[in-house]
C-alpha cells in the first residue's frame, strides 16, 4: 500500500510538472511579445508595508529593466565591469529594498496564478546574480564576512523561491547555485575566521526544513 501511495504520489508530481511545463511553453513567448505587467498588484493586492515579501516582489519589478547584472555575470568579465554593475544607483536601491524585505518576517502570497509565478522567476534570478556579483567584489577586495552576507541573502532569497511551488524549487536551486559557485571557487583562500564563518553558515542552513516538502504541502 504504502509502495502504491508512493507510485501515485510520484505520477501526480510528474503530471503537475508536465502541466506547468506547457504553461510556461504557452506564457513565455507570449511574455516576450508584451511589455512587463507590474508583478507587486498581482502577488499583493493590498500593500501593507509588514510583509517582507512584498519588497521583494518590488525588487522583483525595480531589477527587470535592468540589463548590468545580465553583462557583469557572464563568465569572463572583468571585475571593473562588475564594480560599475554595482555602482548603479538603481542597483544598490533594488538590493537596499531586497535587504529590507529579507529583515521583515515574510508571508507568502495567497491566490496567485501560475503565469504571475513564471514571470516572476526570472526577475528572482537576476537577483541571486547581482547578489552573486556582489559577492566575488567584496572577495576581491578582501571582505570576507561581507562575502558570507551575500551568500546568506541569496541563499535565503532562493529558499524562498523553493519552497513556494514546485516549478519554484528548480528555479531556487538554480539561484543557489549562482550564489555558492562564487564562493567555491574561492574557498582555499579564505582565512581560518572565514573558514569558520562559512560553516557557521552551512550549519544553519542543514538545520532548515526541506523546500520541497514545504512546496508539495503548499500545492
Amino acid at each position: 500500500e504504502a509502495e502504491q501511495m508512493s507510485t501515485q504520489c510520484r505520477a501526480g508530481f510528474l503530471a503537475h510538472c508536465v502541466g506547468l511545463s506547457v504553461l510556461a511553453a504557452t506564457v513565455l513567448p507570449a511574455q516576450a511579445q508584451r511589455p512587463a505587467e507590474s508583478l507587486l498588484p498581482r502577488f499583493f493586492p493590498v500593500v501593507t508595508g509588514k510583509n517582507g515579501y512584498e519588497q521583494i516582489i518590488a525588487a522583483c519589478d525595480a531589477v527587470r529593466p535592468i540589463k548590468e547584472p545580465d553583462a557583469a555575470s557572464e563568465a569572463g568579465t572583468s571585475l571593473s565591469v562588475k564594480r560599475a554593475a554595482l555602482r548603479d544607483l538603481r542597483v544598490s536601491r533594488v538590493l537596499a529594498a531586497l535587504r529590507q524585505g529579507l529583515a521583515k518576517p515574510l508571508i507568502a502570497p495567497v491566490g496567485v496564478s501560475d503565469e504571475a509565478w513564471m514571470e516572476c522567476y526570472a526577475p528572482m534570478r537576476k537577483l541571486a546574480r547581482l547578489l552573486g556579483i556582489e559577492q566575488h567584489v567584496r572577495l576581491a577586495d578582501g571582505n570576507v564576512v561581507g562575502a558570507i552576507d551575500s551568500l546568506r541573502d541569496g541563499l535565503r532569497l532562493a529558499y524562498l523561491v523553493q519552497k513556494e511551488q514546485l516549478l519554484g524549487g528548480l528555479v531556487g536551486v538554480a539561484m543557489s547555485r549562482i550564489v555558492l559557485s562564487r564562493m567555491l571557487r574561492h574557498v582555499e583562500q579564505l582565512s581560518e575566521p572565514g573558514c569558520r564563518g562559512l560553516i557557521a553558515l552551512a550549519a544553519e542552513w542543514t538545520a532548515t526544513p526541506d523546500p520541497a516538502i514545504l512546496a508539495i504541502e503548499s500545492e
